[in-house]
């Protein structure tokens, strides 16, 4: 409002000033007299209090929304805001062995619980064919049964050998079989399973598929 009032009286001297200056052209030796001058003031605008609050109040909403969505989802790295909010899934899965031999597989692995929920997990391993279709599944728990914010789980998971299986996935479920999603590898890493073998185990692993 203050804006529009400030606006109002520039706009209404600039127009005074330039009636004056056409009159000063016109008549060189001569002043304006009261009546000229009270001619002039019929051109003058006057400032409508209401009508500049209600225009206020429309440009501080329309501003304060815009101040709004930018706070809340622009993606600024140092904002914490609805859009860097974290999508992370609840698991992550930091190892992954498959141990081949002529009588099946074994699956050992490492999750993390990366969420603030505790809940049960197991580990399900679904066997391919070269087509994706599955020919072959299995389940087991992960330990501790239950797994705590930032806990880690551990899974090992026998399967007889299925002649048609060429590939494999891994999934997780929780508890009513719901499953439930995971990412690869550690944070702040490209996400990719780890599919080396421990430090203090001598098995050889192969790369599996996920």
């Amino acid at each position: 409002m203050g804006g529009s009032f400030l606006s109002s009286r520039w706009r209404n001297r600039r127009l005074l000033e330039g009636l004056r200056g056409r009159f000063l052209r016109e008549h060189p030796d001569k002043l304006p007299d009261f009546e000229t001058r009270n001619a002039w003031r019929s051109y003058l605008q006057k400032w409508d209090g209401i009508r500049s609050g209600l225009r206020a109040v429309l440009w501080s909403a329309g501003i304060s929304c815009l101040v709004f969505l930018f706070v809340c989802f622009s993606p600024w790295p140092s904002m914490a805001n609805f859009a860097n909010l974290s999508t992370q899934p609840p698991l992550r899965v930091t190892f992954l062995l498959v141990d081949p031999s002529d009588d099946g597989f074994r699956f050992e692995g490492d999750v993390w619980n990366q969420s603030e929920d505790r809940f049960p997990v197991r580990a399900l391993i679904i066997l391919l064919d070269e087509n994706g279709a599955q020919v072959g599944a299995v389940t087991g728990p992960v330990a501790p049964l239950e797994l705590g914010p930032r806990d880690r789980g551990q899974f090992a998971i026998s399967l007889d050998a299925v002649p048609r299986a060429t590939n494999f996935t891994l999934r997780f479920l929780g508890e009513g079989d719901r499953q439930l999603a995971y990412s690869k590898g550690f944070p702040e890493t490209p996400e990719t399973i780890m599919n080396t073998e421990r430090p203090a185990s001598k098995k050889s692993g192969r790369r599996g598929p996920q």
